[in-house]
């Protein structure tokens, strides 16, 4: 009974350690994102690009409705890596916004291996002359 309890440690953390190897190596949380401009239908994001050793393929702006009395889904608005090497950051937008709407906004990182954890969400609205990334 003494080594079947080992034997079932033994292989609970052997799936563990194949199940959880890859996760070092998906890119971290891209920093620094703020709302760069605004238009009456849509907003352009900012955000500090990430190391080279990450090897980041591409970023992904998530947004969704912010309502608190309603979860809406999370969707993809931007997907693209649109970088500077001079300045270090990228952009993105998010086209065909209601300007009666309050948003909530994310950034990740995706690489070879899967994509990485969200950034910090921010809050704001097209037609919000004050965006100034509001972080939740």
């Amino acid at each position: 009974m003494k080594s079947l309890r080992s034997f079932g440690i033994i292989l609970l953390l052997l799936i563990c350690n194949v199940v959880f190897a890859d996760t070092d190596n998906v890119p971290n949380t891209p920093k620094n994102i703020f709302f760069a401009d605004h238009y009456f239908d849509k907003i352009i994001f900012s955000w500090k690009e990430n190391p080279p050793e990450e090897k980041v393929t591409k970023y992904r702006v998530y947004y969704r409705r912010y309502d608190a009395l309603k979860d809406y889904d999370w969707k993809i608005c931007y997907e693209g890596s649109d970088c500077s090497k001079e300045t270090g950051r990228c952009q993105g937008e998010c086209n065909d916004l209601d300007y009666h709407y309050i948003y909530e906004f994310q950034c990740r990182a995706v690489n070879e291996v899967g994509e990485g954890p969200p950034s910090t969400t921010i809050v704001g609205s097209p037609s919000d002359d004050k965006n100034s990334g509001t972080i939740r």
